[in-house]
């Protein structure tokens, strides 16, 4: 598995010329920064900056982790799919369930290294959750879609 480091040199290049995104070491530097002193992951400083994509993001999370990307954005999801997650475990956990299946559950989620999330979600559900890994912002769009609950911020009324 590569550090974070790793997902960093997947998703911009530093100081080089390619298909990515170039940014300077004090550029890097400076985001490394805020990103501590928010207490956010380089990555969200990043996208909030505009240097990389929510989508660019989860599609090197799912290549650094070796599991699917999937794009929430093109999928209907059946009724019954996401009748197996309630709602308020829904938002809370920031996950989408996209197909279910005899004992197993696929669910769409931004950050597969979640090891909490992954395993209290096999414990309420009482399946084998697989994961597949979606940007931020379409796991956002998807929930206010199918679970309109925190359509205004409501994240916070359930925790």
């Amino acid at each position: 598995m590569q550090t974070i480091d790793g997902l960093l040199k997947m998703l911009v290049d530093i100081g080089t010329e390619r298909q990515k995104p170039v940014i300077t070491e004090a550029a890097l530097a400076a985001y490394r920064t805020e990103a501590e002193e928010q207490n956010r992951k380089i990555e969200d400083v990043l996208v909030a900056h505009s240097v990389v994509t929510s989508e660019a993001v989860a599609r090197a999370r799912a290549e650094q982790f070796g599991v699917d990307f999937v794009d929430l954005d093109t999928l209907k999801i059946a009724p019954g799919v996401i009748a197996t997650l309630s709602e308020k475990l829904a938002h809370r956990f920031q996950v989408v369930p996209i197909e279910k299946f005899d004992s197993i559950i696929r669910v769409a989620i931004a950050d597969p290294s979640d090891l909490d999330v992954i395993d209290a979600l096999q414990h309420v559900t009482n399946l084998q959750v697989e994961v597949l890994v979606a940007s931020k912002a379409s796991i956002e769009t998807a929930l206010r879609k199918y679970y309109p609950l925190s359509c205004d911020g409501g994240i916070e009324d359930v925790k």
